[in-house]
């Protein structure tokens, strides 16, 4: 789909130009098809249980989204983590929350530099991912669903998650839910 939209686009786009906005929606909808897709192959594989390969997925995410931007990563992940493992469902939302925070900072925060740091804390997993970015004010965000989604996730890993942020200040995450 995402390649015959391409296509289509491409040769509509001369005799068509209104179709072009259309054929851009259905590829970036097929392309965010597949990226979904598989981060739930990737879930589901119990290789994957291993925090190390959660963090090298993590990475690779990040450096790939964010190189487009030349957004700085200190990505800092304490010893005591990387003999731990997930199951496949905290290991999902626990990825997911990550890949929400980072598309949200590529989308909205206008940073130079990220820093996210994965340690234990009293038998926890816990996250912090701080940007120097514009920041915004938590109580005037234009509810989505990234947000929403992200608090839901904590919940379904017994976990907690705190957002702070104020205008021109960045923004802060902190998540830490239970192995």
């Amino acid at each position: 789909i995402s390649v015959f939209s391409e296509i289509a686009k491409q040769q509509v786009h001369q005799s068509c130009p209104s179709a072009t906005p259309i054929l851009e929606k259905i590829g970036q909808t097929s392309r965010d098809l597949i990226s979904n897709l598989n981060d739930i192959v990737w879930a589901v594989n119990p290789k994957n249980d291993q925090f190390d390969n959660i963090v090298l997925r993590m990475r690779l995410f990040a450096a790939d989204l964010l190189m487009s931007k030349n957004i700085n990563i200190d990505f800092d992940v304490d010893d005591k983590v990387s003999d731990m493992t997930l199951g496949i469902e905290k290991r999902k939302h626990f990825f997911l929350i990550f890949k929400e925070a980072v598309n949200n900072v590529y989308k909205y925060a206008d940073c130079s530099e990220l820093h996210i740091h994965i340690h234990n804390c009293n038998g926890n997993i816990c996250m912090d991912i701080t940007d120097n970015g514009k920041g915004f004010d938590i109580k005037n965000v234009t509810p989505g669903t990234g947000l929403h989604s992200m608090k839901e996730r904590a919940k379904l890993l017994n976990g907690q998650l705190i957002i702070e942020s104020s205008p021109g200040k960045g923004m802060q995450l902190y998540l830490s839910f239970p192995v």
